[in-house]
């Protein structure tokens, strides 16, 4: 049976392929996070580890694309629209294809606190950066918003802040650019660990 998503192995880094469009997606930076029985996490190179995320991602291929392709959501849902069956989540995947990206999140950062909320809260990391990447900044005043939409022409740093589902507060916050003209990371983070 052929799989939609695949992963490869680097020598810093492991990605998610899919298959049917050759896109891949980094990860192994510490946001995405598998456990064995005794709650350690897998690394690449170990047994098993390639054939546990591929058992992951492919188990919900709708979450995979949502979280690592949402650019291909479109093409997967065009058949269920021309035949009648409309998906709960129709409203969520047309509106991140009408929204694209407004800046580069560089590498993508989590720091401990932040990982064991998202995990506790039962939350993805992908559905903050989205939203982040998409100048949704959450729970920020007027004053940060507009800060952020300015960070956006002048290239400075960018927070984003968000509630999990349990209650708990998460910031994102996005590098400024550097002398390279990018921006380096984005890190998810708790705000008591800045």
């Amino acid at each position: 049976m052929k799989k939609t998503f695949t992963v490869i192995e680097y020598s810093s880094f492991f990605a998610v392929r899919h298959n049917p469009s050759g896109g891949e997606h980094p990860m192994g930076d510490g946001v995405d996070t598998l456990l064995d029985e005794d709650g350690k996490a897998l690394i690449p190179g170990t047994p098993g580890f390639i054939e546990a995320w591929e058992h992951v991602l492919n188990a919900d291929e709708q979450g995979t694309l949502e979280a690592y392709f949402p650019q291909h959501l479109e093409d997967q849902l065009r058949p269920q629209l021309s035949t009648g069956r409309i998906q709960n989540n129709l409203f969520h995947a047309m509106n991140n294809q009408m929204t694209k990206p407004r800046f580069s999140l560089g590498q993508t950062l989590a720091t401990p606190g932040a990982i064991e909320a998202l995990q506790q809260a039962g939350q993805a990391p992908a559905e903050f950066l989205d939203r982040h990447v998409r100048g949704d900044w959450g729970d920020v005043c007027q004053e940060d918003a507009a800060l952020n939409d300015e960070a956006l022409i002048d290239g400075s740093r960018l927070l984003s802040a968000y509630k999990l589902n349990n209650g708990t507060k998460v910031w994102v916050i996005t590098e400024a650019v550097g002398d390279n003209g990018r921006r380096a990371a984005t890190t998810i983070l708790l705000p008591e660990e800045y």
